[in-house]
């Protein structure tokens, strides 16, 4: 890398850094000099990069977990004593169906509604992430950390891709011979690749309805599955024998994480 290329690097380094953590600083009475202030700007900038990469591994831990364990049982709440989770269409040997054929062939579809689940758990669990942060709320001698009552995050997926966004604030506050000085707000902010997409249950979906079209009229229809599933597609649950219960069929799909549901087939 030659010396302008580097320099580049560097300076959109920065730019990211900057607008990765967004500082409004809002000085109240005391006895705060110009050199004391720079200072303690330095230094709450640090304590915000800290901050920001604890709730940056906190977010990732959250949303993983979630759709780890949505995924396995096809975008549900785990079945539990034969019941299923969340699904109105029931469940086949405790796999969430994904549809189920009715009287005068009528279907009821039971999608997973990832995206708002996603931000309402998310919602729940932060706040006791960051309610550890850090153990005690003094910070250091100079620094305190204002908890909130209550955080709130926007989270925006885009394919593989998720952004969340802080809508309150976190707080420090500079002390001095103890009493307040200044107060730093900022708006942490995180961005990582999932490595894998959280709303891959329609792609999934539209993929089940082409093998239901295909061999609906199949004479073996579960060679007919093997045959023309796609590549990335079992026939059968993720682990044991199951395969079908009358009309539901099991399927287990890996696509950088593991779905297991049913689809009735009628």
């Amino acid at each position: 890398m030659d010396k302008k290329a580097s320099i580049f690097h560097w300076v959109i380094f920065v730019i990211v850094a900057a607008l990765s953590i967004v500082v409004l600083v809002t000085y109240t009475a005391g006895d705060v000099f110009k050199g004391e202030g720079q200072v303690y700007y330095s230094h709450t900038a640090k304590e915000a990069e800290k901050f920001n990469l604890f709730l940056s591994v906190a977010s990732r831990s959250i949303i993983d977990d979630f759709l780890i364990h949505r995924a396995i049982n096809g975008g549900f709440k785990a079945p539990s004593a034969g019941l299923s989770g969340e699904t109105e269409c029931g469940s086949v040997n405790e796999i969430n169906l994904w549809n189920k054929l009715e009287g005068d062939n009528e279907e009821k579809i039971c999608l997973p509604a990832i995206k708002d689940e996603l931000n309402e758990e998310f919602k729940e669990k932060i706040g006791s992430y960051i309610s550890l942060y850090p153990m005690n709320e003094q910070v250091s001698e100079t620094f305190s950390f204002v908890r909130q009552p209550t955080y709130d995050y926007s989270l925006i997926i885009e394919e593989n891709r998720i952004k969340g966004t802080a809508k309150t604030p976190a707080i420090f506050r500079v002390i001095k011979k103890g009493q307040v000085q200044s107060e730093y707000h900022f708006y942490p902010a995180f961005s990582f690749n999932l490595g894998y997409n959280p709303e891959e249950y329609f792609k999934l979906w539209e993929e089940a309805q082409g093998l239901k079209e295909t061999c609906s009229s199949a004479s073996d229809f579960k060679q007919c599955l093997i045959e023309n599933k796609p590549g990335d597609w079992k026939v059968g649950a993720c682990q044991g024998e199951f395969i079908h219960q009358e009309n539901g069929w099991a399927f287990c799909v890996n696509r950088g994480i593991t779905y297991q549901f049913a689809v009735d087939f009628g």
